[in-house]
């Protein structure tokens, strides 16, 4: 045992966060913590961490256990580099250093001891220590931060610093809030494994779903102050949870049923000649357990993105684009976004994925080359920094100034879906948290029609079951999508395309980004579910129909001849995109630039096969018009 949680109660006020928790933690466990937002997540960690004391209830912790908690650091102080700060993670071998040095510069000690301290620093990794950091520093995207300042970096970028000083303690425990929070999907991807290999017993709060289907073994769910525990990973949860939410309804009515019945032979017999048989039915009701209409149900809701019914071909096209502040993060970007196309962008932190975005969504303006919009384009935009519409004001008053028309109860059931209830559609803007913003930007970007959503990190601060409604919407969205996010599961399900950034220049994909990084990692593995021609942009009957009102009758030889043509070209796109792929996977090898006469063969006939594929794109939606 390493941590044992036993009948703990917490509450904040008036509200009741946590009530009567039992929690045992021991060596090899892998514990995911899911519930939506304000059902005591972090609650519950700070009081595993002994951050918060428990206003009911024990906490027993194994004597000398040593705990990773992010919460816990102190800030960092003046005067020492990123690399310098990590490296305090593990104070035992940060001690062991500091004697073996005063031993070495000539300080009193027992012959022995020198023997005794070496063979510790060795035991506990002493000699690996160096290469342990400075891989953790490289898994999470940092190796350029570590010779700065850590009092001088960015707050998401000192998220990291903090979260690699974790990790570099190698403790006995690892408590994680949010951790995919300020990665990037490289980053994502390579803490999925550290959290595997580790031989810390974790505890994970998170909305990753792959994170929690691949790190963990066991499921802490919050629901209504209660606490429901699970075996397995996310998805063994979700199963167990939705056969448990519909046994709990059928008890719930079974029990209701009874409940019913008795009570209503309770009060037609409670004054006639059965009333000691009545008041003995009544004390039994009194002492019987009842089960809970929701204690395994999870909130459910529908929402949605609001098109502007414009059919638009062709809405954004980069042409020879640089983009930056000052100097170009990323140059020589060529990109048409057509309807119906659903990008993903990805890269590391710092590679120009939200300068990107702010360019296309007028933030920004270009250092050189050509960005086109299509007239009257409307474009939603999500940043980072959640600026909302109408700057002061209240929670309600920003809708309310996009639709006056709103009716109350109609406004104050929208954004209870987005956690906002009663008075806190009276807040004022600037006393919102972080979260409440981004939740609040989610609920007004929904009402605005658009023709083209530009979002960056957009799920940050969703519950899983917020999330959930949100990725249901954009995947139900009939407009184009550009999408920056560190979740997989995410993007996967939204996404069709995958523009990967790297070294200022962007990488074209046609499929899902799991698959992407698959292929980065196995190069020569070609996946069933990179199938480029279920990626490309789907264009409907509904869509074929409106888009061309006036398109002639075919006959039946024409229409074979179409579906015949269609299939070729399909064949014709498939080739074009493996050799497209593999044309730009030779330009990114250092040595093709040592030979011109080969680099310039490699550029004229990738340039060639992208005329051609966009020319075949364009067949491709004429003839699926006329085939459907």
């Amino acid at each position: 045992m390493l941590i044992n949680i036993s009948r703990v109660c917490k509450s904040f006020g008036a509200a009741e966060v946590l009530k009567n928790v039992t929690f045992q933690l021991d060596r090899g466990d892998r514990v995911g913590v899911v519930g939506e937002n304000g059902t005591g997540k972090t609650t519950f960690l700070n009081i595993v961490s002994g951050i918060l004391a428990p206003d009911d209830g024990s906490v027993a912790v194994k004597r000398g256990l040593r705990v990773g908690y992010v919460a816990q650091l102190a800030p960092a102080p003046e005067n020492i580099t990123v690399r310098e700060y990590v490296r305090l993670g593990d104070e035992r071998i940060v001690e062991l250093e500091s004697r073996l040095k005063a031993i070495e510069d000539g300080a009193p000690h027992d012959p022995h001891e020198l023997d005794t301290l070496l063979h510790q620093y060795d035991m506990l990794g002493g000699y690996r220590y160096d290469a342990r950091v400075s891989g953790i520093l490289q898994g999470l995207g940092i190796p350029h931060l570590q010779d700065r300042q850590a009092s001088e970096i960015s707050g998401g970028e000192l998220r990291r610093v903090m979260l690699a000083r974790v990790f570099a303690s190698h403790s006995d425990v690892l408590l994680l809030d949010e951790p995919t929070n300020h990665l990037d999907v490289y980053a994502v991807d390579w803490l999925e494994g550290f959290l595997r290999s580790t031989d810390s017993a974790t505890v994970i709060v998170s909305h990753d779903r792959y994170l929690l289907d691949k790190a963990v073994n066991r499921i802490v769910a919050f629901n209504n102050g209660k606490q429901l525990n699970f075996t397995g990973n996310f998805s063994a949860y979700e199963k167990q949870r939705k056969a448990m939410e519909e046994q709990n309804r059928k008890k719930y009515l079974e029990q209701k049923q009874f409940r019913d019945k008795e009570m209503d032979f309770i009060r037609r017999n409670m004054a006639g000649q059965k009333t000691k048989q009545a008041q003995s039915r009544l004390k039994r009701l009194e002492k019987m357990e009842w089960t809970e209409r929701d204690l395994f149900r999870f909130r459910r809701f529908k929402l949605s993105f609001t098109g502007t019914g414009r059919r638009n071909k062709e809405l954004v096209n980069l042409k020879n684009l640089s983009v930056g502040y000052g100097n170009p993060v990323l140059s020589g970007l060529d990109r048409l976004i057509r309807r119906g196309d659903r990008i993903g962008i990805i890269g590391r932190n710092g590679s120009g994925k939200s300068t990107l975005l702010k360019t296309i969504a007028g933030q920004v303006v270009p250092l050189s080359g050509e960005l086109w919009l299509a007239e009257n384009l409307k474009i939603g935009y999500f940043d980072q920094d959640v600026q909302l519409p109408v700057p002061g004001g209240t929670v309600s008053g920003q809708l309310l100034a996009m639709d006056p028309s709103f009716r109350n109860e109609d406004l104050a059931s929208y954004l209870a879906r987005f956690y906002f209830f009663g008075d806190d559609l009276d807040k004022p803007i600037f006393t919102l948290s972080g979260g409440e913003r981004s939740r609040l930007k989610t609920a007004v970007l929904m009402k605005q029609p658009c023709d083209l959503l530009v979002l960056d990190e957009p799920t940050n601060h969703l519950d899983l079951q917020l999330k959930d409604a949100v990725m249901d919407a954009l995947i139900s969205f009939e407009g184009s999508l550009l999408v920056v996010s560190h979740d997989r599961f995410f993007l996967d399900q939204v996404v069709n395309e995958v523009m990967a950034l790297e070294n200022g220049c962007s990488t074209r994909f046609a499929g899902s980004v799991s698959g992407f990084l698959q292929r980065q990692k196995h190069p020569g593995d070609e996946p069933a579910f990179e199938d480029t021609r279920k990626a490309r942009p789907a264009v409907k009957a509904n869509d074929a129909v409106e888009s061309n009102p006036g398109k002639p009758l075919v006959s039946k030889n024409e229409l074979q001849r179409a579906r015949w043509r269609l299939g070729e070209v399909e064949k014709e796109i498939e080739r074009l995109e493996i050799e497209h792929q593999k044309l730009a996977e030779e330009l990114e090898a250092p040595e093709i630039y040592r030979d011109v006469a080969r680099l310039k063969a490699v550029q004229e006939r990738l340039s060639e096969a992208s005329a051609t594929l966009e020319h075949l794109m364009t067949e491709w939606e004429d003839l699926l018009k006329i085939c459907m």
